[in-house]
């Protein structure tokens, strides 16, 4: 796996002027994920002659040959260098693609050649030496195979496959069998992999064309409903065996018409992943009702931009999304059992009478958690010690610590009802009454944790100063944080923020003596600014969000910083990658 991620950025390098064919009608129709790599856009914003001198450079070949002879070795290396001259054209674009039929499964690399004769003669010098490997002519199509893959190719197309076979998917699977089904299944792999008829590509999938016309540098598109039913179905099995089948029916198939597309595009100053879920009627509502929320602008009053380290956001509709599922899994709008009386059973099992809608209307959704800066905290605490006899014991002991301060709030709307949840932490958790605020010590911790409310707003918090001092007004709006934020969390459903160079001067403050720690923690502050991630609301059967990773140098595209961020690396750590 860590060769393949090595060749992978090694091919972003690679230029070549031949011309050659679209490669997507060779994509089964039945691929779940495609990703795309275009090397042209990318050529035009990159000089890859100067990261390909770069130390790191010459590290990942050595990664790549290192456990080859010299000869092969060399000829690898080579063909990295200058693949052209081994008949293979990757400056224009490739794929990576993944089939799946829950149980067997197929990985694709699939690239166009210059002349497939350079290309036969590199790999018949290359797995002639691997005894296991054996040369199959089938139909035009060429390939050296072993076990679990293959290098093939016919014409000017080649692909590099791998599968996977299960075991308990074959029948009678004796050791012969099992090896027999995986010949097959490489052999049908091997068949299909050349079928250009359009009908049997993913150009046949409507929604892959409709994704697909968004270029980026690199994309990526997933058919999400089938790849989540592959992590959700061990859940279902959970929810029908609690005598909830169907919800977990239902359930699963919410995602059925989903997919989605991320594109990457390497800018100057900064490196976007833009994000399109496209999903099925259901699915859709849901997410519109549940992000048909005003987000409580008073909690950004306090929020402090001095020390702000990051925080992250969220604009949610409970009472909506409730609605939602209500109306999907019971048009009547009647009770849902395994959410209401899950909800409201544990909440009267502890003494707090509450309706269901009280429940989710208590608290609407909208709430925010911010690192805001770090403090020193002294107070008492249980250490471990040791007697006259080297026994351990406990004592306890006065210590002071820096650590970050934390507040999370909530948007709420019932006083009376929040006073039972705040009374079931007072008698539950030992919090103590405090003037406007309960506390409690934090265990082995030498700081307490507070919760207020004031004026819809309820605090969780260890920021002393917050709760007692300024949780009636909040911090005066030059102090606040800035009103871009501000901004990004009434109109987006929800905000990551996290400020790279605060995060590293709280880390070079703290006594963490590690090797190359103070080269890494320079080169990273110089280098990186910020990372945000922000998802719209939703308001057709489209979910956008969006990921930046923000550079210091605006004018200097994100891709050759963060080179220049892997070799400094290399450099300062002088270890190979």
């Amino acid at each position: 796996m860590r060769q393949l991620f090595i060749i992978f950025l090694s091919l972003l390098f690679i230029q070549s002027p031949t011309i050659a064919q679209s490669l997507e009608q060779y994509i089964s129709k039945d691929a779940v994920v495609v990703m795309k790599v275009d090397p042209q856009r990318i050529a035009q914003k990159v000089n890859f002659e100067d990261i390909k001198k770069m130390d790191f450079f010459e590290s990942m070949l050595d990664g790549i040959t290192g456990d080859m002879d010299k000869e092969t070795g060399s000829v690898i290396t080579g063909a990295l260098k200058s693949p052209e001259k081994y008949g293979m054209n990757l400056n224009v674009p490739y794929y990576v693609t993944f089939e799946s039929d829950q149980k067997n499964s197929k990985v694709s690399f699939l690239m166009n050649l210059s002349s497939s004769g350079q290309f036969e003669k590199l790999l018949k010098g290359q797995m002639a030496e691997i005894e296991s490997a054996k040369f199959v002519e089938d139909n035009a199509v060429k390939s050296w195979q072993v076990e679990g893959g293959a290098i093939s190719w016919k014409g000017n197309v080649a692909q590099i496959i791998g599968i996977n076979v299960e075991r308990d998917s074959v029948e009678h699977a004796t050791d012969d069998a099992f090896h027999a089904a995986k010949k097959s299944y490489l052999k049908a792999a091997l068949a299909s992999g050349y079928d250009a008829k359009i009908s049997q590509s993913i150009l046949s999938h409507a929604n892959y064309k409709q994704s697909a016309a968004y270029p980026h540098d690199i994309n990526l598109w997933m058919d999400y409903g089938y790849v989540s039913s592959l992590s959700s179905n061990e859940g279902m099995e959970s929810l029908a065996m609690m005598g909830m089948g169907g919800y977990a029916e239902k359930m699963a198939g919410l995602n059925k018409d989903s997919y989605w597309l991320m594109g990457t595009d390497f800018k100057n100053g900064k490196m976007d992943i833009d994000s399109k879920m496209y999903m099925g009627k259901e699915m859709a509502k849901i997410y519109q009702k549940s992000t048909e929320r005003v987000f409580n602008k008073r909690m950004a009053r306090y929020i402090p931009k001095e020390n702000l380290m990051g925080f992250f956001s969220m604009g949610l509709n409970i009472e909506g999304m409730i609605a939602a599922f209500k109306e999907l899994f019971d048009p009547k709008n009647e009770s849902m059992p395994f959410m209401e009386g899950m909800a409201v059973g544990a909440l009267q099992g502890m003494g707090v009478d509450m309706t269901a809608n009280e429940v989710y209307q208590l608290f609407p959704g909208d709430m925010i958690m911010a690192v805001t800066g770090m403090e020193k905290f002294t107070g008492k605490t249980m250490v471990t010690d040791y007697d006259e006899n080297f026994n351990p014991i406990e004592i306890e002991k006065e210590v002071t610590q820096e650590l970050p301060l934390f507040t999370m709030m909530m948007s709420y709307t019932d006083e009376e009802n929040l006073k039972q949840i705040l009374d079931l932490a007072k008698n539950m958790l030992g919090f103590e009454q405090g003037n406007g605020f309960m506390s409690t010590t934090i265990p082995n911790m030498p700081m307490k944790m507070y919760m207020a409310h004031e004026k819809g707003v309820f605090f969780v918090s260890n920021d002393e100063n917050l709760i007692k001092k300024k949780r009636k007004k909040g911090f005066s709006r030059g102090k606040r944080m800035s009103k871009a934020q501000c901004k990004m969390l009434l109109e987006k459903a929800s905000v990551f923020f996290w400020d790279v160079p605060k995060t590293v001067d709280v880390v070079k403050g703290m006594d963490m003596p590690m090797p190359g720690m103070d080269g890494l923690l320079r080169t990273t502050k110089e280098t990186f600014s910020n990372f945000t991630m922000t998802m719209d609301k939703v308001t057709g059967n489209v979910m956008d969000s969006k990921m930046s990773l923000n550079f210091e140098d605006k004018n200097k595209n994100s891709l050759t910083q963060f080179f220049n961020f892997v070799n400094e690396m290399y450099l300062t750590g002088g270890q190979s990658l």
